[in-house]
């Protein structure tokens, strides 16, 4: 649901309204806000992030699609847990740190605390989610974000060093 250049609810709702419709639209996002707007956005389904597995998320597929483009008998399910990838999290993290360190606005700070948080959540990083969740109710609320930005850019700058040192 939260895109670096744009809206997830309104790409959503273009695809919905395409012709030919897109035959499938999943919405997933770690904001446990998201799915509501998902679906009100016209979403057929929703996955929450952390997705644990890959079978829950091969699940969450095909629960979709329509009966006649479903896998018939059985299928394999893989019930691997997913570990996430240290080099995609540094980059993930590096991405933040490069837009944190430029004026941020309200889009930015919508994006980088829906997008922390989602992150986080996978990497069972606690203390970088709360902080982003800060930022998204100081935000909120109309509260000064210069220090909960602050704190933030100081996690995620302290995540990449590690990750780079791993």
């Amino acid at each position: 649901m939260g895109l670096p250049d744009g809206n997830g609810a309104e790409l959503i709702d273009e695809m919905r309204n395409a012709v030919p419709r897109v035959g499938v639209i999943l919405a997933c996002s770690g904001d446990p806000f998201a799915e509501d707007l998902a679906y009100a956005a016209g979403a057929d389904g929703f996955l929450a992030k952390p997705v644990a597995n890959l079978g829950t998320f091969q699940n969450a597929i095909l629960q979709q699609l329509p009966l006649g483009a479903r896998p018939s008998g059985l299928r394999p399910i893989r019930s691997d847990t997913i570990q996430p990838d240290l080099v995609a999290f540094r980059e993930d993290m590096a991405y933040v740190a490069e837009i944190l360190g430029k004026p941020v606005d309200a889009r930015a700070i919508g994006y980088v605390t829906s997008f922390v948080r989602g992150v986080a959540l996978t990497a069972e990083d606690a203390a970088l989610e709360h902080a982003a969740s800060d930022l998204a109710l100081a935000h909120s609320q109309g509260a000064p974000t210069i220090g909960p930005v602050s704190r933030l850019a100081g996690l995620v700058q302290l995540r990449v060093q590690d990750a780079i040192a791993m």
